[in-house]
C-alpha cells in the first residue's frame, strides 16, 4: 500500500522549525512520517536541510528514520552537512544516522561539507573510527581532499592533510588535489599541498600537469612552480618556467 504524499503544510511547519504548531498535530506528524513529497524527501530531511534543530530531534523522537534517502540518495545527514548545520548533523549522527552514507554521485556527507567550506562538520564526521573516510571517493573517483582542494577550502585542506597523506591520491582521470586546485587557479590551496608533497609535474590521464593547467596565469603558475622548488631544495627553475 503507497503512503500518503506529503503534506505542503507540514513541510512548510518542518522547514520554519516551527515546533509547537508541528507537535500541535502529533497525530498527523505521526502518520506523515515515513511519507515523502515528489522528490522522496521526508520531513526529516526539510528539516535538516533547513536547519531546524528541534523539529529535527522531535522526528527522531517519534521513530523518524535517520539515514532515509530522496531520489538522488541524499539522507538527512547530507543534506544538513552540505548546507552546514553544525547542530543538525551532531543530532543526526547522535541518532545512528550512517556517517558513510552516499548520494546518486557517490559523494559523502564528508565530501559536501569539504567542499563547502564547514569545518566544524567536517571534524565532526571526522570523530572516532571514520578517518576511513578521507579516501572515500565519489563516482569520479574524488576524494573529500579533491574536494576541499577544487573548492579552495584551504582550512578544510589543512586540516585532512593533518589527519593522514591525501596530497598524492588520485581520481579516475589521475587528477591529484593539486590538479583539482590548479585548474581552479586555488593558489593557497596549491601552496599548501605543495608543502605536503604535492607534484607539480605530475600527469593526469591527458597528460596535463597542475603546471601546465595554471599555464593560462603566469602569476599564479610562477606562484606554485617558485613553492615547488623551495620544497626541493632548489631544483632547477628552468624547468618551472618553460
Amino acid at each position: 500500500m503507497a503512503l500518503p504524499s506529503l503534506s505542503g503544510s507540514l513541510v512548510a511547519l518542518a522547514a520554519s522549525n516551527d515546533l509547537s504548531a508541528l507537535s500541535a498535530d502529533s497525530s498527523g506528524v505521526l502518520a506523515a512520517i515515513a511519507s515523502t513529497d515528489e522528490d522522496q524527501r521526508t520531513l526529516l530531511h526539510h528539516a535538516a536541510a533547513s536547519g531546524s534543530l528541534e523539529v529535527t530531534l522531535y522526528l527522531l523522537s517519534i521513530g523518524a528514520l535517520p539515514s532515509v534517502c530522496d531520489d538522488e540518495a541524499f539522507t538527512p545527514l547530507i543534506s544538513a552537512a552540505s548546507a552546514g548545520h553544525v547542530d543538525v548533523v551532531r543530532a543526526l549522527i547522535n541518532a545512528g544516522a550512517d556517517v558513510g552514507a552516499t548520494s546518486g554521485s557517490g559523494k559523502s556527507a564528508l565530501h559536501y561539507a569539504a567542499s563547502k567550506g564547514h569545518l566544524g562538520i567536517v571534524q565532526m564526521l571526522m570523530e572516532g573510527e571514520n578517518a576511513t573516510m578521507l579516501k572515500k571517493t565519489d563516482k569520479h573517483g574524488a576524494t573529500p581532499f579533491h574536494a576541499a582542494a577544487g573548492a579552495g577550502r584551504v582550512a578544510v585542506l589543512r586540516f585532512l592533510l593533518e589527519q593522514q597523506p591525501g596530497a598524492l591520491l588520485k581520481d579516475k582521470r589521475k587528477q591529484t588535489p593539486l590538479h583539482h586546485a590548479a585548474d581552479a587557479k586555488e593558489k593557497d590551496c596549491c601552496l599548501l599541498l605543495v608543502e605536503h608533497g604535492g607534484d607539480v609535474e605530475e600527469e593526469d590521464a591527458d597528460g596535463e600537469t597542475p603546471l601546465s593547467l595554471a599555464a593560462s596565469d603566469k602569476e599564479f603558475r610562477r606562484i606554485i612552480g617558485e613553492a615547488a622548488i623551495r620544497q626541493r631544495g632548489g631544483t632547477d627553475q628552468k624547468r618551472m618556467e618553460e
